[in-house]
């Protein structure tokens, strides 16, 4: 299992929250938004899918607009 000392060292740019078992009503474990607004937010149910999803909001920090 990721870290979270080990996610946010990955994306600096993306704010990594831990839910405990049975907050999230279809079983997530990561809530995965952007550190500079809460607009983009996404829920991960694996260690793997928050990586993956991490890739994408870093992506969209980093270039606003693009990613239409």
């Amino acid at each position: 299992m990721a870290t979270h000392e080990e996610l946010s060292a990955r994306y600096p740019d993306v704010l990594f929250t831990n839910l405990p078992p049975g907050t999230h009503g279809t079983g997530a474990v990561w809530e995965v938004r952007s550190r500079g607004s809460d607009t983009i937010i996404m829920y991960a149910h694996t260690d793997e899918q928050a990586d993956r999803y991490a890739k994408v909001v870093a992506r969209a920090v980093k270039y606003p607009g693009q990613m239409g």
